[in-house]
């Protein structure tokens, strides 16, 4: 008996079921980064050609402005190129031997990993994305394609606010450009995505304005996204605490807020912000100063 041949919508059928439609953690981290990329430029080439020029008119305010728009884009590609490292904060075998050896400062209790195979210390976790286990885990960052941790998270921290910076300035040159030629007070309904697709389609919105109008929602949405990380990090790291940690009000390791901000930006922690410093971060991210409240307690 010959097998029954399936018909053209029962093959559309399977071919819809069967498919997995889920987005693979490869494929969100690759359109993340691209997405990143694709905004860096078009924020620096928008702010230098068409923003600033437009919108400020003295030449000397346009000079500073454009140099500091220009020191933004700096910062934010070297700091993500400092955070994207792999691998940077791995926890290495030799961390094996290490494990047995007593502390004060050091959290009873390694945990030994079974995807890698080897004991890691107190703060760190195993990523599944990366494949390895990462010191101080914060969290894994698709727009990096790398984790936070011990060894880049103050390159990240920085990268956050200088995103947030950039992106809400972004979002004011763009309003102030757009009321010159479309009066925000009477014309609010043109900024409206779908009245304003539908004027360019009809030829009453150039091309030009509509391209301005679109990535004016780009960069609110980018602001929107980016700025609650900023406040969650720098809440966190003035805590003492990693994500993993705040999300569960861990505070084992909770000293006092200089040391937290020092253990991450290093001692000249304000300079992080001006000058990127591809430097390790003070200590070897393995053993830890345990809050004072918590190993009474312990004891």
């Amino acid at each position: 008996m010959e097998p029954e041949i399936p018909t053209l919508k029962q093959k559309w059928k399977r071919h819809y079921y069967e498919r997995d439609f889920t987005v693979k953690p490869e494929t969100a981290g690759l359109l993340a980064i691209v997405f990143f990329w694709y905004m860096v430029a078009i924020f620096a080439l928008l702010e230098h050609f068409m923003l600033i020029p437009g919108v400020f008119k003295s030449s000397t305010i346009r000079f500073w402005i454009t140099v500091s728009t220009w020191f933004m884009v700096v910062q934010l590609s070297v700091n993500w190129f400092l955070t994207a490292r792999k691998r940077i904060s791995q926890v290495q075998n030799k961390n094996d031997q290490q494990s047995q050896l007593a502390s004060t400062h050091t959290l009873p209790g390694w945990r030994n990993c079974p995807t890698c195979q080897i004991d890691i210390p107190p703060r760190a976790h195993h990523c599944s994305i990366c494949g390895i286990c990462v010191l101080k885990r914060d969290h894994h960052c698709f727009f990096t394609g790398t984790c936070v941790g011990f060894n880049n998270h103050r390159h990240y921290i920085v990268w956050l606010v200088y995103t947030s910076i950039a992106t809400m300035f972004g979002v004011i040159t763009s309003l102030l450009y757009l009321n010159d030629v479309i009066p925000l007070q009477s014309n609010f309904i043109d900024y409206i995505p779908v009245v304003a697709v539908w004027k360019w389609y009809q030829g009453t919105l150039s091309s030009a304005l509509f391209f301005l109008v679109v990535h004016l929602y780009l960069f609110i949405g980018s602001f929107i996204s980016v700025f609650p990380f900023s406040v969650w990090q720098v809440y966190i790291t003035m805590n003492g605490q990693t994500s993993f940690e705040g999300n569960r009000s861990i505070k084992t390791y909770k000293t006092n807020m200089r040391q937290h901000l020092k253990i991450i930006f290093g001692p000249y922690w304000l300079l992080n912000f001006l000058v990127p410093l591809p430097v390790p971060p003070e200590g070897d991210g393995i053993y830890w100063e345990i809050n004072p409240d918590y190993q009474n307690k312990y004891n």
